[in-house]
């Protein structure tokens, strides 16, 4: 009787021994999964040096790109991404690492920064570069109908530009030579130097919020050189858009009834119910800005 209640022990030992060295190794799969699901890349958007036009996104969670990445596949858009798996740190993380991958460009490349999250392609490079092209600038900038987060830089604004329906710059999406995109974010010095536009003091409003504070800074003192995409021809910007005011066929056509322009990309840029629909999956886990 003991020699069998023995053996019954042992038994149970060595399968409960062998089903918690199952669990462990299953633990240790699932973890080694996890890393390897963050910190992933995406091997079909590799950069190519070479390339005359490029594109650049930076988001920390690639569940959250998955319809960027979609359209970009679908219109042949070679897209650099970068920041998967980080920590996000807010809006200073745009700039900062977007200059880090300019740093390794031809001064002579065009460059296109996308932001990750609420960004949707519906068109090809080769017509994205032919309407930089026709700009005649430098740099482009995307434009909205809102003046954020400084509403008192209105009046600094050209006045030549008071009817436009979108008449100021989104950092979400621009595009320029890669030499002359350095100029303008090395003068942003991190944040530090983005203080309100005609500021008289050297002090940072509510620390570095915004790099869209930056850009109105950076395009209000070289209005020369830089061009806004007032009419939506390469960014559709739709905060405070009606779903009505586009036209969208998956992802290859995107008709802008306001400007009657057929945009290139579009920019959700908020959180409006109809954005959602263009998603897949998730809406974005709350769009990081």
């Amino acid at each position: 009787m003991y020699r069998l209640m023995r053996k019954k022990y042992n038994f149970n030992l060595k399968f409960f021994t062998i089903i918690n060295i199952i669990l462990i190794i299953l633990i240790i799969i699932t973890f080694i999964y996890l890393i390897y699901r963050k910190k992933r890349v995406i091997d079909n958007f590799t950069p190519d040096k070479d390339a005359d036009i490029l594109f650049y996104t930076y988001g920390t969670d690639y569940d959250d790109i998955n319809t960027l990445i979609k359209s970009c596949k679908e219109n042949n858009v070679n897209m650099n991404v970068d920041g998967i798996g980080s920590k996000w740190n807010g809006n200073k993380d745009k700039p900062t690492n977007f200059i880090n991958f300019l740093n390794e460009c031809r001064d002579d490349q065009i460059v296109m920064f996308v932001d990750a999250n609420d960004v949707i392609f519906y068109d090809n490079p080769e017509n994205i570069k032919k309407k930089f092209l026709e700009f005649n600038k430098n740099i482009v900038i995307s434009t909205e109908k809102y003046c954020a987060p400084d509403e008192e830089l209105i009046k600094y604004y050209p006045e030549e530009t008071k009817n436009e329906t979108f008449r100021y710059v989104n950092s979400g999406g621009y595009m320029g030579y890669a030499k002359d995109l350095k100029e303008m974010l090395n003068s942003y010095n991190h944040g530090k130097n983005c203080t309100k536009y005609n500021q008289k003091d050297d002090t940072i409003p509510d620390g570095f919020i915004s790099d869209q504070r930056c850009m109105h800074k950076y395009y209000l003192n070289n209005i020369d050189k830089i061009a806004l995409d007032h009419k939506h021809k390469i960014w559709s910007c739709a905060a405070g858009q009606n779903r009505d005011d586009y036209e969208i066929q998956q992802y290859n056509k995107l008709y802008n009834k306001v400007t009657n322009e057929h945009s290139s990309i579009l920019h959700t840029a908020g959180n409006e119910a109809w954005h959602k629909s263009l998603y897949i999956n998730t809406y974005a886990k709350e769009i990081k800005y």
